[in-house]
């Protein structure tokens, strides 16, 4: 049975003792005088134990779980819970609470991360907070918890800083701090050092930016993309923005003898391309597709994939996504059609993804031509691959997920 304190309140005690299971070696025993003992059941070395963690109601219910899910970190790591390192027994609940000392920085976070997992924690949630300690590990992975001044925590945060990584940097001092204070509770830290740092980080100024960058900021832009009711080749060519990130000339330009429907590849030549040396191939991903294949009717068989409106042997104007941006309310000191680019190095760059990749798929040009065209071909599977993450990614923040970054990283398989 799950256990309740009114459960628990109401056993009875009978002419002999009994026990009553609660969930993952956790049990009471509820002796014939009232009196109802807190047990653990686990295994260390091949052997069957027993342990004994208070009793009821003085060790409440939650309490008692707590120190059942404390006894299994230790177990997990080869640490018998119940005996301390001199063979003595662990005789208060701070003892058992408190993992054994001497713990790395890293160490400390696994165990947080596996006490999330066993709270219930989303794997979404444990899979976001993992990824930004793990930008700690480098550094202070290594050094003892209750060694790590603020002055370890910050030079992390710096380098985080120096990308431009600013909400990163909050991220991190964030996630740190609820290690510390894991630590703390666990009796291998004094202080929560990553609260030093509040006001050590760079808060930036607002200031007029092309691109929007923030994940909230992106879901926003890409739901007020959608319920554009202007023109459907407007909207079709920022949502082309968004998903495929080109420069808005190569975008407008675009001719439909360049799409290869079937092999999900959009080939720009190179005089369309800055630089005029090389073709750029651009992976479709299936919400670029889409978007293409319901366009094609309201083209009317014009060479362009976004033809004006008022005439169909020319592309779209320079100025039609930029007005189509101010009329769904985003203000030209905001994000502006190439301000896409923007989002998607930042974004992509931030999650982890290759770099090269990511120049490639920009198509910035190298000064090193045999580099460029040697990039083009290489990098176009995995950027098959990236282009379909990021426009999954877009789409979810459309949706309202509460995702960053971190929940774009790429897969171990890529």
């Amino acid at each position: 049975m799950s256990f309740t304190e009114v459960i628990l309140r109401g056993l009875e005690p009978k002419t002999k003792r009994y026990m009553l299971a609660d969930s993952h070696g956790l049990s009471i025993e509820v002796m014939p005088s009232g009196n109802k003992v807190w047990k653990m059941s686990y295994r260390y070395k091949g052997k069957q134990r027993k342990a004994t963690l208070g009793h009821f109601p003085e060790t409440k219910l939650k309490k008692a779980r707590e120190m059942r899910d404390s006894a299994k970190l230790k177990l997990a790591k080869g640490v018998d819970p119940f005996r301390k390192a001199s063979g003595k027994p662990v005789r208060t609940e701070a003892e058992l609470l408190g993992p054994e000392p001497g713990a790395t920085w890293r160490e400390v976070c696994e165990e947080y991360l596996h006490k999330r997992k066993i709270e219930g924690a989303q794997a979404i949630t444990v899979k976001k907070i993992t990824h930004y300690l793990r930008k700690t590990w480098p550094a202070i992975g290594r050094k003892q918890v209750d060694t790590i001044i603020a002055a370890d925590l910050l030079a992390v945060l710096r380098e985080e800083e120096a990308k431009e990584h600013y909400e990163s940097a909050r991220r991190i001092r964030s996630y740190a701090g609820m290690v510390l204070r894991y630590a703390i509770g666990t009796q291998r830290a004094e202080r929560n050092v990553a609260a030093d740092l509040r006001d050590a980080l760079i808060t930036p100024k607002v200031k007029h930016r092309p691109g929007i960058v923030e994940a909230a900021q992106i879901g926003g832009l890409m739901r007020s993309i959608d319920g554009y009711g202007g023109h459907a080749q407007v909207r079709a060519a920022l949502l082309i923005q968004a998903y495929c990130f080109l420069r808005p000339g190569e975008t407008r330009k675009g001719e439909w003898d360049h799409v290869d429907f079937e092999r999900r590849q959009w080939r720009i030549p190179a005089s369309r391309m800055k630089g005029g040396r090389h073709d750029h191939i651009v992976p479709l991903s299936n919400q670029a597709l889409k978007v293409l294949e319901r366009l094609r009717p309201h083209t009317d068989d014009s060479r362009f994939i976004f033809a004006q409106l008022r005439s169909n042997e020319r592309p779209l104007s320079e100025n039609g996504m930029n007005v189509a941006l101010l009329n769904i309310g985003i203000a030209r000191d905001t994000h502006v059609p190439h301000g896409f680019r923007t989002t998607a190095s930042t974004s992509l760059n931030e999650a982890g993804w290759n770099w090269d990749w990511i120049e490639t798929q920009l198509a910035h040009v190298h000064r090193n031509a045999v580099r460029g065209a040697y990039n083009a071909a290489k990098y176009l599977k995995p950027r098959r691959v990236m282009m379909q993450a990021y426009a999954d990614w877009l789409d979810a923040l459309a949706a309202g997920e509460d995702l960053d970054a971190s929940d774009l990283a790429p897969s171990g398989s890529v």
